[in-house]
């Protein structure tokens, strides 16, 4: 398995949140560098996201939707439920939306 570097994070609390953001979307990410200094200004401390190579153009443009603070589309829950964007889990029967297997975009 190649891991292909994806991103480093300003501080620790980012890359936290971007790998669970990956992790929404079936991406399994490596935070590194997280048990060094987690609020260092230097920039070589900060935490790096790391990918598998087969995940990285995927990871790359979720990386993107991040930055660009572009919420993912509508899904649709395996019980037939079209859910809006905000919805983590289906209004209807209460399924999580990664466990529907929906995609975020």
């Amino acid at each position: 398995m190649a891991w292909r570097f994806l991103h480093r994070a300003s501080m620790f609390t980012e890359g936290k949140m971007l790998q669970d953001y990956l992790g929404f979307a079936g991406i399994v990410a490596q935070l590194r560098g997280d048990d060094l200094i987690r609020e260092a200004p230097v920039e070589e401390f900060f935490p790096a996201l790391w990918v598998q190579e087969e995940d990285l153009s995927r990871a790359q443009e979720i990386l993107a939707q991040w930055e660009a603070g572009t919420p993912p589309g509508d899904w649709t829950c395996p019980c037939g439920e079209v859910n809006e964007s905000s919805f983590g889990s289906c209004w209807k029967c209460g399924t999580l939306r990664l466990t529907a297997d929906a995609p975020l975009s």
